[in-house]
Parts: C-alpha cells; structure tokens; sequence
C-alpha cells in the first residue's frame, strides 16, 4: 500500500513514500535479503533521479544509500551500472545540494566493489571525483595506520 505513494500527483508526495520505503527496507532488510522486492524498488527510485524536484532527488538519494547497505553484494552487483548513472546526473550540480550524497554513494559502492570496478561504470568526466575519492581514502588509510603505531609504542 505505501508503494502506491509513487504515483502521487504531488513531489511532497512521492518524495514521503521514498521516505517511507527507505525507512520499511532498512528496518525490514533481514527479512528482504532473499526476495527481489528491494530490486523493483530500487530500480523504481533509480527511475525518479531523473526527476526535475530536488525534494524527490533527496529522497531517492537517501534511498540508494539505504539499499547500499541493506542489499547484499551480489544482489547490488547487477544494479551498479544503473545507480552510477543515475546519481552521478547529480554529482555535477552547480550547487553542494547534491554533491555530498553523491560523493558518499560512490565511497560505499567503492567500499563494496571496489575501486576500479565502481570506476569502470563511470564517465569520463567524473573521473577527477574518482581520483579524489581514492586519495582521500588512501589518505585516510595511512593516518589510521599511523595513529595504531603510535598507540602501540
């Protein structure tokens, strides 16, 4: 009944059933592991980042975010061409609305898949935020090593 919310007349609307089916899957998603319910709604959500409202853009982020986490990596494997594409539309906007969430998104996908497999998916001119990605988490990779040695003597 709450996937009915998406064909709302309204973006307050649609964007409070992405809301609301962010919140279902990650609470649920024990549960939804095994079926491909969490499947048809991401490719659902993927579908509203094309939308023109911000508001609905933030929702469907959050729930990309949500599905990042409550999809297991197998399952994830297949929507990754997909999720690329659609958040990076966002990664480029004039203003910082977007570009956090976007640059999170492609950390976990890089967290999960790893770094040259999430870049392989990405356009050409988004490689520089690829690049940056990988350094801030090398970078960040080398002062927790730094800070454990120094913990240890």
């Amino acid at each position: 009944i709450v996937v009915a919310g998406l064909a709302g007349s309204t973006p307050h609307m649609i964007s409070a059933t992405v809301l609301a089916l962010s919140r279902l899957v990650y609470a649920f998603r024990e549960p939804l592991r095994d079926g491909h319910v969490v499947d048809e709604l991401l490719a659902a959500v993927l579908v509203l980042l094309q939308a023109r409202s911000k508001e609905i853009v933030k929702a469907a982020l959050g729930f990309v975010k949500v599905c990042l986490v409550a999809m297991d990596r197998q399952r994830l494997e297949v929507h990754v061409p997909a999720v690329v594409a659609a958040v990076l539309g966002w990664g480029d906007e004039s203003k910082e609305r977007f570009r956090l969430k976007v640059r999170v998104i492609l950390e976990r996908l890089v967290r999960k898949f790893g770094y040259d497999t999430v870049l392989s998916y990405v356009p050409e001119e988004h490689h520089r935020l690829m690049v940056h990605i990988k350094k801030t988490n090398d970078r960040a990779r080398r002062d927790k090593v730094k800070k454990r040695e120094a913990w240890e003597q």
